[in-house]
């Protein structure tokens, strides 16, 4: 099978272009990115979608990704394709609110994908980015919802704010006046069904060539120690179908995940039928009565999936078992949760929520405190308790 075929294949078996659908490709400049526009400009015909190029210079290698940004322009003309195209100081954004650069990056390019007139977004995840994905969530522990690794299929809900926004992400306080309104991403991963040396016997066939980021092979990161030490160690000395079974393990625990979320939805469903207490009322706060009557298994997808919906975050195992273990308190009380995201227990209501809590710092001040967003007096007291 030819590597557009497998590609299409992957797009028909998980549904994730409709004819018609105008398709946003987002593009690096890397291999991956460009084998993926190449692959669904030859698909497009067959597919009946309407192709655009994305992309979105996070200024972190200064002078090369200003190169990249050219490049991937270059290769939009050339196709005939429309192309939409931002940037943002990715390094200053990440040390202003205290975030990892990739974190930071990727803020900023979901941010810039939410504001696209498209139906949906494809990025070049590949078979390898998988396996890479699935084996540093065993290393550093994970439940099935981190062992499901990357999804082929992805609903993200996101702030979307002026113009301004866009023209100056590198500044995106300055668009909060503008009025943010919810926006819903559709992000698609074609490739994820194909290896990475693939990718590059494909681009070679076509004589097309891609920019390359030294700053992948630099293995004092930890995916990329992961990338191209212990995988091909694993490949080598253990297993040489690893890539594949770990891919396949993500599939497995999608599938489990994909399974729980029905559960937990019809069971709120027969609930409110029922006019019982809820797990989760309309504000996402949690009912204790009804949570702590429900096997652990249970609890925990509940609580994971209510942090989730007030948060737009994810909990890993470690902060999900302590959430769970702070429903059972019989007080009043306080418990941080990962990226300043407190849940808050209201004991005489018997109801759990959720609070962010942004530190800020004051003039002539190197620490300030933690406002909340609609905390209350009894709330701010709290939160001088630990949990």
């Amino acid at each position: 099978m030819s590597f557009s075929a497998k590609i299409a294949d992957y797009i028909r078996k998980h549904k994730m272009i409709a004819p018609g659908n105008r398709i946003g490709v987002a593009v690096s400049g890397g291999a991956d990115s460009v084998a993926l526009l190449r692959a669904l400009v030859e698909l497009r015909g067959e597919l009946g979608c309407v192709l655009a190029v994305v992309h979105f210079n996070h200024k972190i290698r200064v002078e090369a990704s200003d190169q990249d940004a050219s490049f991937v322009e270059e290769l939009a003309q050339e196709f005939g394709l429309e192309f939409f195209g931002s940037s943002g100081d990715a390094k200053k954004y990440a040390a202003q609110h205290r975030l990892s650069l990739e974190t930071a990056a990727r803020e900023f390019r979901y941010g810039f994908f939410s504001t696209l007139a498209v139906d949906k977004v494809a990025t070049a995840h590949t078979l390898d980015d998988q396996a890479e994905t699935v084996l540093m969530k065993v290393v550093r522990g994970a439940g099935t919802k981190g062992l499901s690794g990357i999804w082929p299929v992805v609903r993200r809900q996101e702030e979307q704010h002026s113009a301004l926004s866009i023209q100056h992400p590198e500044n995106p306080e300055e668009s909060a006046g503008g009025g943010a309104r919810a926006h819903t991403t559709f992000l698609i991963r074609p490739m994820l069904g194909v290896r990475r040396k693939e990718v590059e016997a494909y681009l070679r066939v076509l004589g097309q060539e891609w920019r390359e980021d030294a700053s992948n092979r630099d293995v004092k990161h930890t995916r990329n120690k992961v990338r191209h030490e212990l995988l091909p160690l694993l490949e080598r000395e253990y297993n040489p179908n690893i890539y594949q079974q770990l891919a396949d393990a993500a599939e497995v625990a999608r599938g489990e995940e994909e399974f729980w979320d029905e559960v937990i939805r019809k069971q709120e469903e027969q609930q409110s039928a029922k006019q019982v207490p809820r797990f989760a009322r309309d504000d996402n706060s949690l009912e204790l009565e009804s949570v702590l009557k429900q096997p652990l298994a249970l609890r925990r997808r509940v609580v994971r999936a209510a942090f989730q919906r007030a948060s737009g975050k994810s909990l890993d195992f470690e902060h999900t078992d302590a959430l769970v273990r702070f429903l059972e308190r019989r007080e009043s009380s306080l418990l941080q949760l990962p990226e300043h995201w407190f849940a808050v227990l209201a004991w005489p209501k018997r109801l759990v929520t959720f609070e962010e809590r942004v530190p800020v710092r004051k003039a002539g001040t190197t620490k300030g405190k933690s406002p909340s967003k609609s905390v209350s007096k009894k709330s701010e007291e709290l939160a001088e308790r630990k949990v």
